[in-house]
């Protein structure tokens, strides 16, 4: 009426429809559109009014947007689709909207997450459930190469691991470097994911590129619950990872004493070596962790195995000044006369 624009924007690029859109004022929205906003005008982070919408879970708003020519699909700075936001909020009813308006159900954000992806990120199970039902694949991956299942793996939201392998996702399905679910579960303690995908035959003895199986990660990080299952499942508690380190090493370097119990009593060998000659007592040696080297003995370490320079633990006790350790080892008839290469 006095010659305002309808397309003027803000700092960051908010037009009037911008802000009425996440606003929800219908009324407002509506006579902009009669009067020719564009509903598809960005904002500086490349959000159009339906990306707002989507944002403040306006579902008549983002309605009247689609039927009046809003792009269902338009692409924010990271790439990111209103159906990404509206799988991250958790709404099915705008999940639902947006791909009855022909939503592309695999849209990719810059880091290639899928709205599948961010479902099980944020653990909305019926979201997941919508996207599968509107073919989602269960096999994308993101740069890193995480398939969905990997993601509700490590954030552990079981319903959508549990509905993604129903849906036929492979439970050992590796990332780029190695991972697979199983090893995620195991990183980061969710052993409720890790005793279902276990269930659905994953893999207990799958290495990924260091060599690393899920056993150790769970030895490394002392992860008792998730230790014994894996144990049970038949992990191997001799395995080696590239460099010639078992489950044993990791767990006695990092003096987790229960793990170092519950390896040896599986059988796992005390005086293995690494490649470079390193035995588990050469690492709580190392590391001064006498509780553990006092377990160690009391299996049988040899408390005089040489490393391929010739290097004891008691030298390695007396290199990194580990007083106690060295107390230890001489109280238990380590070589005090032991010389390197």
């Amino acid at each position: 009426k006095y010659g305002a624009s309808i397309e003027s924007k803000t700092e960051s690029g908010l037009t009037p429809l911008h802000v009425a859109s996440f606003m929800g004022h219908m009324n407002i929205v509506i006579y902009l559109i009669q009067h020719n906003a564009n509903p598809n005008t960005t904002t500086v982070r490349g959000e159009t009014s339906l990306h707002l919408a989507a944002r403040a879970n306006q579902s008549d708003i983002i309605r009247i947007l689609l039927r009046n020519g809003a792009t269902v699909d338009a692409r924010a700075r990271e790439q990111q689709t209103p159906l990404h936001i509206a799988a991250r909020l958790g709404n099915v009813d705008n999940v639902v909207l947006l791909l009855q308006h022909g939503a592309v159900v695999d849209a990719a954000t810059k880091d290639k997450y899928t709205p599948l992806h961010i479902a099980a990120k944020e653990g909305h199970d019926e979201v997941a459930q919508v996207l599968l039902e509107h073919e989602a694949q269960h096999d994308v991956t993101t740069k890193k190469g995480f398939t969905p299942l990997h993601i509700a793996s490590k954030y552990g939201n079981i319903q959508v691991a549990s509905l993604l392998l129903q849906k036929g996702a492979n439970p050992n399905v590796q990332g780029k470097n190695g991972l697979t679910p199983l090893h995620v579960a195991t990183h980061y303690n969710h052993a409720d994911v890790a005793q279902l995908l276990l269930e659905s035959k994953a893999n207990p003895h799958a290495t990924a590129k260091n060599g690393y199986t899920p056993l150790h990660i769970a030895a490394k990080k002392n992860q008792m619950d998730i230790a014994t299952m894996l144990l049970e499942y038949g992990a191997k508690p001799n395995s080696e990872s590239k460099n010639g380190f078992t489950p044993l090493h990791l767990a006695s370097q990092e003096g987790h004493t229960d793990i170092v119990s519950l390896l040896l009593e599986k059988d796992a060998n005390v005086n293995c070596q690494a490649q470079n000659g390193l035995t588990p007592m050469h690492l709580a040696a190392q590391e001064d962790r006498v509780p553990v080297a006092e377990i160690l003995c009391k299996y049988g370490s040899n408390t005089d195995t040489s490393t391929k320079a010739g290097y004891t633990p008691l030298h390695t006790a007396c290199h990194f000044g580990q007083v106690n350790m060295v107390r230890f080892l001489l109280s238990n008839d380590a070589s005090v006369n032991a010389t390197t290469k």
